[in-house]
């Protein structure tokens, strides 16, 4: 499966490398997770390559991601629940503080082969970025 990028309008300034945990990744291939939360994120849509936190530590597929829903915790929360039953409260949690937060559809998910950040550190200078 690929992303047409004429269909989606994309271009290469939409590209960008999202970290997740690996129960994050799982719960995106198993289809359960259907909305990535951030506090902060670009406001159109986005490709964004998956790399894949402590301990695997690899970019290990690609996600089409919709435009941002900007909301309150509440708003955000209802959406995390209505998506996922039991995620609402964690999502509140997360929000809570600054009242404000982003739900970001997850339209399309590839799986691709896995590429180790020691490959990408010593051949092409890679650093997992810890922020997004």
């Amino acid at each position: 499966m690929k992303i047409d990028t004429k269909k989606y309008h994309l271009t290469p300034e939409d590209y960008i490398v999202l970290s997740l945990h690996d129960i994050g990744w799982k719960t995106v291939l198993s289809g359960k997770k259907k909305y990535e939360f951030r506090r902060k994120f670009r406001r159109k849509q986005t490709v964004a390559f998956v790399y894949v936190t402590t301990p695997v530590k690899a970019i290990k597929g690609a996600m089409l991601l919709g435009e941002p829903i900007s909301g309150t915790a509440r708003q955000i929360a209802d959406i995390a629940e209505k998506a996922m039953t039991g995620n609402g409260k964690s999502v509140f949690d997360y929000f809570a503080e600054n009242d404000f937060g982003l739900a970001i559809p997850i339209i399309k998910v590839i799986e691709t082969p896995e590429i180790s950040l020691d490959y990408l550190r010593k051949e092409h200078h890679f650093v997992a970025l810890n922020f997004i």
